[in-house]
């Protein structure tokens, strides 16, 4: 799915995306194992302009309604999908492979942005400037970054600076600091 909404991120303005289905649970085929996973696999949905499928069997799989219940309970990030807009890639050539960063307007006035580690085995150090996520934006610019799935927030000055576990993803709203 994210291959699609690197390269036809534009044709959301036309017609709504075309989502893959969710699995959750590791007795799944192709299952989400894990919370990270099932959280990247819900967020890319989410991104995609907010269609969730999800196939996962409920009933006869514990974990995966554990997984379904956790990740699916966030209100804000169900707020941002049921606005039913898709973000588009920072990076534009990523070659043979999805994006890993995309954003978009928040009605705020500052953005969203997800990260996603497509590593199931290693952790992702990630260091995006500024620059490259909003005109306007520079190495000096102190931004306010709200972490939406952890509930967390920080600020941060000239970069945005993150580590995702392997197979992870976050999903931010950022705004600039000195304009709030």
């Amino acid at each position: 799915m994210l291959n699609s909404l690197t390269y036809g991120w534009w044709s959301n303005t036309l017609y709504i995306a075309d989502p893959d289905h969710i699995v959750l649970g590791p007795r799944a085929d192709h299952g989400a194992r894990n919370l990270d996973e099932g959280f990247s696999r819900f967020l890319s949905t989410v991104i995609s302009g907010g269609m969730l499928l999800d196939s996962s069997n409920l009933i006869d799989d514990s974990e995966a309604k554990d997984l379904a219940t956790h990740i699916y309970a966030h209100t804000r990030i169900n707020q941002i999908a049921a606005e039913g807009k898709a973000f588009h890639p920072v990076e534009g050539d990523s070659g043979d492979r999805a994006a890993n960063i995309f954003v978009r307007e928040a009605p705020s006035g500052g953005l969203y942005v997800a990260v996603f580690n497509f590593d199931p085995a290693k952790s992702a150090e990630i260091q995006l400037p500024l620059e490259r996520l909003a005109s306007g934006w520079t190495a000096n610019t102190t931004i306010k970054v709200a972490d939406l799935w952890a509930d967390k927030t920080h600020s941060a000055t000239g970069s945005l600076k993150l580590t995702l576990r392997p197979g992870a993803s976050a999903l931010f709203e950022i705004t600039d600091a000195e304009k709030r």
